[in-house]
């Protein structure tokens, strides 16, 4: 049997999974410098 069957079984990896992607939900990440400049840059010429 193989190990990686008898881990996604496990009840502690599907909570800390379902905490994982909770968490990654409640951070939207900042938009980059660059695609700030280039919206402003497109702002200016529009």
């Amino acid at each position: 049997m193989s190990f990686a069957l008898l881990l996604s079984k496990l009840p502690q990896v599907e909570l800390a999974r379902s905490h994982y992607t909770s968490m990654l939900a409640l951070h939207e990440p900042a938009p980059s410098l660059t695609s700030r400049l280039w919206k402003r840059l497109k702002r200016l010429c529009s």
